[in-house]
């Protein structure tokens, strides 16, 4: 019976290798589409989103995305934990930047509020403060 290889991608091996411990804890799936064009790192409450290579667009959902900036701030807090935070400020690091830059280029508010999150060493104070 003939076995057929997936092909290797470099964006691909790097979402699996930043996300291994959360993928082998059944948190996360990491997804392509056949064409290798689009990503997604899918938990049960939020999907990143990411598009080409090197990337060139991006955007974090919510599963229940509020309609209010607060309410996203708390929703976001939620989602995300600190093995999360610390996976996506991982992937960044080895994207040079790429990941919080597409993030902010989306243009949706909740992407922008995660790149404050991901930029700042600790994220809770960073919550907290947005809400004064």
């Amino acid at each position: 019976m003939p076995t057929h290889e997936v092909p290797r991608h470099d964006l691909m091996l790097l979402l699996g290798d930043t996300f291994a411990s959360l993928i082998d804890k059944g948190e996360v799936d990491v997804v392509a589409n056949r064409e290798f064009s689009e990503f997604d790192v899918e938990s049960d409450e939020w999907t990143l989103h990411l598009e080409g290579w090197p990337l060139t667009a991006g955007f974090i959902a919510l599963d229940d995305e509020p309609a209010t900036d607060s309410g996203r701030r708390v929703a976001l807090d939620a989602a995300l934990d600190s093995r999360h935070l610390a996976a996506l400020r991982q992937l960044d690091r080895a994207l040079g930047g790429a990941l919080t830059a597409v993030l902010e280029d989306s243009g949706d508010a909740l992407s922008g509020l995660l790149v404050l999150v991901l930029r700042s060493d600790d994220s809770s104070d960073l919550l907290d403060s947005l809400d004064e």
